[in-house]
Order: C-alpha cells, then sequence, then structure tokens
C-alpha cells in the first residue's frame, strides 16, 4: 500500500477526539487553527471552548466589541490575531454573506487569513485539494524524504507544497491533511519520537538513515533583545490605582499599569528619580511586589511590578489613563504579563 494510504488508515483509527472535528463547520476550524498556531491542544482547548462559548458563529463574532474578545484571548498572546480574527469576522458577514464555504483564493482575501489558514479552513472542512503546511507537516515531511532547505521559509513551503500537492489526487484531502498533523502531534515529535509505532518509519529516510534528529533543518534564529519593564502599581488612601491602555505595538488595545521601559536593568534610587520626573510626583515608597520573565519571539522581558506611594496625584502625559477601584481591573482586558500579577494579587472573575 502506498505510503499515503497508510498514513491515512492510520489517521482513521488514532485521530484524538477534539471538538472542531465533530462538525465540518468552517467557523469551528477557523478559530481552532488559529488559536492552535500558537499553544498546543491541551493549552488551546480550554480558550477554544471559551471562545466558541462567547461567539458561536461569525455573526457573533463581528458584532462584538475587541475588549470582550481581548478578554477572552488574554493568556494566549499574539493579540494581533485576535484583533485579526475580528475584522475578519466583519469582512466574512459584509462580503460573504457569513459563508466561510469558499476556496482558498476567496478566503486569502479576508483580514488575518493566510495560505496556511486558508487551506486548512478549505481542505479540513470540504475536502478542497490544498496542502495544508504546518509545524508537524514540516518535520514529518522533511524527515521521511530527507529534505534539506530549512523551515519555516517561503521557499520551503513552496517545495512542500509540490510535493504533497499531486499526493491529494489519490487521497481524501481531509484525512491526509490531518493524518499528517496528527502524526506529527503523537509520533514524530521533535524529540525522542516514536519511530516504532510509525506507521511510515519502513520507507522514511531519515529512520533508515538514522539521521531523525537532523530534520527538520531550522533558519538560524537571532537572539532575542533584553527588555525591562517596570510597572507602576499607583495605589491612593481610597483604594484606587491607575491603569494605561497600550496604543501601539505588541499589545495594542490592552491594559496595564504605567511603566518605564529600558534595555538595562535600573536600581531603586534611579528608578526613584525617573518616576518623580516622569509622572511629576513625590515617591514616598517604593516597594518590588512581584517579578516575572516573559519570552516573545525577539524580546525576552524581565517585568518587575512596584508599589508606589506619592505625595501628590501622578501626572500622565500622552497616556490614555483610567483611575478605578481595584477589584474592577478584571473588567479590563490585559495582557500576559498582568494576568501574572493579578492572578498572584488579585481574585480575577473572568
Amino acid at each position: 500500500m502506498e505510503w499515503y494510504k497508510e498514513l491515512c488508515e492510520w489517521y482513521k483509527i488514532n485521530k484524538r477526539d477534539l471538538p472542531w472535528r465533530e462538525s465540518k463547520n468552517p467557523y469551528y476550524t477557523w478559530i481552532s487553527e488559529v488559536i492552535l498556531q500558537q499553544t498546543r491542544v491541551a493549552q488551546g482547548l480550554p480558550y477554544y471552548y471559551d471562545f466558541i462559548d462567547k461567539f458561536p458563529t461569525v455573526q457573533h463574532l463581528a458584532s462584538a466589541s475587541e475588549g470582550d474578545i481581548l478578554i477572552v484571548w488574554q493568556g494566549l498572546g499574539y493579540y494581533s490575531r485576535a484583533r485579526n480574527l475580528h475584522q475578519g469576522a466583519k469582512d466574512i458577514v459584509k462580503n460573504l454573506n457569513g459563508n466561510l464555504n469558499q476556496p482558498p483564493n476567496v478566503l486569502l482575501k479576508i483580514k488575518g487569513i493566510g495560505p496556511y489558514t486558508a487551506n486548512a479552513i478549505a481542505s479540513l472542512t470540504y475536502d478542497y485539494p490544498v496542502p495544508v503546511v504546518d509545524g508537524n507537516v514540516y518535520r514529518v515531511i522533511s524527515r521521511f524524504f530527507g529534505i534539506e532547505e530549512p523551515v519555516p521559509s517561503e521557499k520551503a513551503r513552496k517545495i512542500f507544497t509540490e510535493i504533497l500537492l499531486p499526493i491529494l489526487e489519490h487521497v481524501k484531502p481531509s484525512d491526509f491533511n490531518q493524518g499528517l498533523m496528527e502524526l506529527g502531534a503523537l509520533i514524530c515529535s521533535p524529540t525522542s519520537p516514536k519511530c516504532e509505532n510509525c506507521p511510515l518509519s519502513g520507507s522514511c529516510f531519515a529512520f533508515k538513515k538514522n539521521s531523525i534528529n537532523r530534520f527538520p533543518v531550522k533558519l538560524k534564529k537571532k537572539k532575542p533583545q533584553k527588555q525591562f519593564l517596570y510597572y507602576l502599581v499607583f495605589e491612593s488612601v481610597k483604594g484606587k490605582t491607575v491603569i494605561t491602555k497600550r496604543t501601539k505595538g505588541t499589545w495594542i488595545g490592552l491594559h496595564e499599569f504605567p511603566l518605564l521601559d529600558s534595555s538595562e536593568s535600573i536600581e531603586v534610587l534611579e528608578l526613584t528619580k525617573t518616576i518623580e520626573n516622569e509622572f511629576d510626583t513625590k515617591v514616598l515608597s517604593i516597594e518590588k511586589v512581584y517579578e516575572c520573565k516573559h519570552q516573545l519571539t525577539h524580546r525576552s522581558i524581565n517585568a518587575s511590578f512596584l508599589k508606589i506611594k506619592f505625595s501628590n496625584l501622578p501626572t500622565f502625559k500622552n497616556l490614555i489613563t483610567f483611575e478605578i477601584e481595584l477589584d474592577e481591573i478584571h473588567l479590563f482586558p490585559v495582557h500576559r504579563l498582568m494576568k501574572k500579577y493579578l492572578d498572584t494579587h488579585y481574585k480575577r472573575e473572568i
């Protein structure tokens, strides 16, 4: 039996019971694929259930507020994807009458839907004959054929697409594409793959050459830059605090405490002087109450949360600020660093 047919048979027997596979609903597939682009299935499932519960159809998503969407999304990171989902839903309702059952070239016109997601929606929900090339597929196919082109790159995507496209004429595309992804997730893992359980090991180049760890060849990554963020928790005698809303950058639209941003660590004495100059106030005391680290693609963040007591109300220039009760913080969408702090110091009702 040809390897691709063996893969499809293996998938039918071993596939996981996942909620978006229960029906051929392109909206469910779309949401699941965006979530799983940035997290593993076990971590992504609670977010998926919550998202579908809050926004069960593309119409519900289109009519929701950005703040409501960001609150459900917080903790996943890559908040631009949540904003793109929102705008994409509006595009689908306006231009496609809410119908996601479209070929990839039409789906590509939707905000936030790229080649991978367009192919996934079209192939997995109504068997459009296009390959779905994600990290799992890169790994499985590079090992199986011994492909040394570094991934991910546009050149690699074209090479892998050219290999897989003719195969889709002989199989059910949804089974084949999901079979490749499932094999990569369950058997052909990045480290310690279970080759003894793999239905393709008998024909696998890397297995036969004892070179599993060579594949896939990865593009060299730039060393992430260090960033030190000092969040200022101003607490008044009335039990209120101040938060700001980001107007640009990775976390645009999310809320946080006012901050000082630096490429180097800052000592407490210097912090005090900087806070007094930046916010036109007199610092009576400063206490570091929480520290955490966070890794982004190009940044390695060290965050410190400082409880500040002051003599006069700080002045916040060029910032969108809100003076709120401490127990109201959970009403505002925040990024992961803020969530870590709030989960440690305040009860959050999300």
